[in-house]
């Protein structure tokens, strides 16, 4: 497991957050299911390794519900995402058909269909539900089946042709309105991502949400990995804040000061090796204060 997508499942784990993206996508940010409705389900799939899969109550009946994480575009994921769901329905159903051969059968419905294939007409199956958040730019690729077909006009309009959409949210377009709807701070870290593209805006937004004062772990993981924010590799027991998170306001502040520091550090040896290119002698150089030390190491650097 890499570092992203074991990011995301420790961040998908906590059942606030799936109980929140559930109301978010499924009744319109209505506060439905709650936390403790959220449960482990098997993750085994034969169709393929699931990111996330959890066991949802609704009232009396259950649902199934997989999260996926995309940073880059899958031009295939509609029909990957049919065979993680198709896996699903499959192993409900072979769990009920055996449970069914194991009760004994009345003789006078042994040539009945029910008995043939094990599965009554009154068995049910649980909903299986996928939701895709894209971390990336712009999706360009597929968000169903049909989009991936090679055919024509007539047998698109036969009726016969049956359709499988995926369910995609594009994270750098949720609005501000939509991130309202989250009631955990899936609203504060997706926020931190869509802006990862503008440094200016993410300072704004940490800045003004005491939430990043005291970030739980996982959340400043998913933030880090997700957030594009390269060579952002703070030591995060540096950052502990009073309530025992990560205080990411100060983190940021002092990475980003470091940067500074490592950009005019890169600068001034790009002026020192153009100068020495030109002719000029480390003695020259120190007329500058540049002395003869920081000289030799540039240009050690340089001849690696």
């Amino acid at each position: 497991m890499g570092k992203k997508d074991k990011a995301s499942w420790e961040y998908f784990q906590d059942e606030a957050r799936v109980a929140d993206i559930i109301n978010m996508s499924c009744y319109g940010g209505k506060k439905t299911v709650k936390p403790e409705d959220v449960g482990d389900a098997d993750s085994r799939n034969k169709n393929g390794e699931r990111d996330l899969i959890r066991k949802t109550a609704l009232g009396t009946r259950y649902a199934l519900i997989g999260i996926e994480n995309q940073e880059t575009v899958d031009y295939s994921l509609p029909v990957r995402i049919m065979g993680y769901d198709y896996g699903d329905y499959k192993r409900q159903v072979d769990k009920i058909k055996r449970r069914n051969r194991k009760k004994s059968v009345d003789p006078s419905v042994k040539n009945s269909a029910e008995y043939i294939y094990d599965y009554k007409k009154t068995d049910r199956i649980f909903p299986v539900v996928t939701i895709v958040f894209y971390y990336g730019d712009n999706w360009d690729g597929p968000e169903s089946v049909k989009d991936m077909l090679d055919t024509d006009k007539d047998m698109e309009s036969s009726g016969y042709l049956k359709d499988y959409r995926i369910n995609l949210i594009e994270v750098n377009k949720l609005t501000d309105e939509e991130l309202g709807k989250f009631q955990t701070d899936i609203k504060q870290v997706f926020k931190f991502i869509r802006s990862r593209k503008d440094r200016d805006k993410m300072k704004e937004i940490i800045e003004n949400d005491p939430y990043y004062r005291n970030v739980e772990k996982s959340a400043h993981d998913m933030m880090k990995v997700y957030g594009g924010l390269r060579g952002y590799n703070i030591k995060e027991d540096d950052y502990v804040s009073d309530e025992g998170g990560i205080n990411m306001c100060k983190a940021w502040d002092d990475w980003r000061e470091e940067g500074k520091e490592e950009g005019i550090k890169e600068g001034r040896a790009l002026l020192i090796i153009e100068a020495l290119n030109k002719g000029a002698t480390p003695k020259e150089l120190a007329i500058f204060g540049i002395d003869e030390k920081e000289v030799m190491e540039v240009m050690d650097k340089a001849d690696r």
